[in-house]
């Protein structure tokens, strides 16, 4: 797998106009089209640059697309991305909707509501809780640093939905994962001035496979 990203880390769609690839330090105006997303618009699984969704996209329209897919990222954090580009952006297509379910089984505990959970936020709070000579060492040293934060932190429940008491409810994260979604989407609307300028396409996903399964 070859991947290719600019000096913003998204990712680059090879040229299919004027033999210029596109990416974030493209002219906003010269864009036809920006994908927003998680791992299936970055390209996770793709043998190439120009296997990507948005790459395969490009090559039969003959436009230029701009890939701001994110891994692991939340519908506001896709908004983010958008922002440079919202003003000139003749179309948008969002594939996204997976991430804010599994950010808010995992770590939704209410008190991160003004800007939406992340993926990782048990780890970034631990990070967050040591002190800054002993983040230096564990890198320093060259230690895995997620073994040692899994040791200072325990085994990982048994469950993504914690039990604590107050907790929400499974249903409750569902509801306020999509909610999220939903009030991001109007968001782009807005920021683009038009609902006939977006496309809404639901994540797929899949079951994980391991190399011991494929045949």
């Amino acid at each position: 797998m070859s991947v290719s990203t600019d000096q913003n880390g998204f990712r680059r769609t090879p040229a299919q106009v004027d033999g210029v690839d596109i990416d974030t330090q493209s002219p906003p105006m010269s864009v036809d089209c920006v994908v927003l997303g998680g791992s299936t618009v970055f390209g996770v699984g793709a043998t190439s640059d120009a296997m990507t969704l948005v790459g395969q996209a490009a090559h039969q329209r003959g436009e230029r697309w701009l890939n701001l897919g994110i891994r692991g990222a939340s519908s506001t954090q896709e908004v983010q991305a958008l922002l440079p580009f919202a003003l000139t952006a003749q179309r948008v297509v969002v594939c996204s909707g997976v991430n804010n379910l599994i950010i808010s089984l995992q770590t939704d505990d209410g008190h991160r509501d003004v800007y939406q959970p992340l993926y990782y936020d048990k780890a970034f709070d631990l990070v967050a809780s040591m002190p800054l000579v002993d983040v230096a060492t564990l890198v320093k040293e060259g230690e895995p640093v997620r073994a040692n934060l899994r040791r200072r932190s325990g085994p990982p429940p048994a469950s993504p939905v914690p039990q604590e008491e107050g907790s929400f409810t499974l249903w409750e994260r569902m509801e306020r994962a999509a909610a999220r979604q939903l009030r991001d989407l109007e968001l782009i609307v807005r920021l683009v001035g038009s609902p006939d300028k977006v496309l809404f396409c639901a994540q797929p996903f899949a079951d994980r496979t391991d190399r011991g399964d494929i045949a």
